[in-house]
């Protein structure tokens, strides 16, 4: 197959869209519960098996633009019931506590500077049923100066009581007055958005803890990259994977190498020519958020 042959088709050229925080394709902490397990009452637990301590919520850092903090990877895990209502593959923020004080401690996922914010959508679980008097929260807040300080303004979410397969919950300016104030802000100013666990009033006593297994943020990366969508969305390009919504596709380089076939294809940065199961073919830049 020859390069004149690709160019008589190509289509249309898009970049890597949307902020995606996918928590199936973190790598976890060589030392953290996920593959180094710790020992309980005799018994060696790692992996799915859920039973885990607050001291185990250390892993922090950066992957996928995110930074999260007080947390534990968990990549390959569903919820605690089945059929799950959310993606297997979860990251688990760490309680609240003292919040409103010097020693206030909690879990967050941090995104990088975003602006003229559209919507957020959220996919998280509870470590435990939530019950009429125990509620597991989430909270999403928002600074203008990447996070050196936080404003006093913050959507909530509470995961349905008695759900423990999950919940999915999209944020609209038009639906929550909160989030409508953040997006108002990101129109002005870049915005950098805080997932964190919080504490329902009143029940200071026994904060709990969430697992997110997804954040999708439609924005303007502040990089420069300006989100684009493909007009009949025959694949998505999200971070370095390219992922078909039917069928395969098939990922070819500038050259017409062949560099991989398949439900979804990692490339690194570069561009690309790709072909869906309809027999088009698409020229697609990827570039790093």
């Amino acid at each position: 197959m020859t390069i004149a042959a690709f160019t008589a088709v190509l289509s249309i050229c898009i970049c890597a869209q949307d902020l995606i925080f996918d928590p199936s394709l973190l790598e976890p902490d060589p030392d953290g519960y996920y593959l180094a397990g710790f020992i309980k009452d005799e018994q060696f637990y790692d992996s799915c098996t859920q039973e885990f301590q607050g001291s185990h919520h250390f892993e922090a850092g950066t992957q996928q633009g995110f930074d999260y903090e007080s947390c534990l990877i968990m990549p390959t895990c569903p919820p605690k019931d089945e059929p799950p209502v959310v993606s297997i593959g979860y990251i688990q923020m760490a309680k609240a506590w003292y919040l409103g004080t010097d020693t206030a401690t909690f879990g967050s996922i941090t995104s990088p500077p975003v602006s003229n914010l559209a919507r957020l959508y959220l996919e998280v679980s509870p470590d435990v049923t939530p019950k009429s008097n125990r509620h597991v929260v989430t909270w999403i807040e928002y600074s203008l100066d990447d996070g050196a300080t936080w404003e006093d303004v913050y959507a909530q979410y509470i995961i349905e009581e008695e759900n423990k397969k999950g919940d999915t919950i999209t944020f609209l300016p038009s639906q929550d007055f909160a989030f409508e104030a953040i997006a108002t802000a990101s129109q002005s100013s870049p915005v950098t958005l805080r997932v964190r666990t919080g504490i329902y009033p009143g029940e200071e006593s026994q904060p709990q803890r969430v697992r997110v297994h997804k954040i999708e943020i439609w924005a303007n990366y502040e990089s420069g990259i300006t989100s684009h969508i493909l007009y009949d969305k025959p694949f998505d390009v999200i971070n370095n994977l390219i992922i078909a919504r039917e069928g395969t596709v098939t990922v070819y380089n500038i050259l017409g190498k062949l560099i991989d076939t398949g439900k979804t294809v990692y490339v690194n940065e570069g561009i690309y020519i790709v072909k869906t199961a309809d027999g088009n073919t698409h020229k697609v830049c990827v570039r790093p958020l």
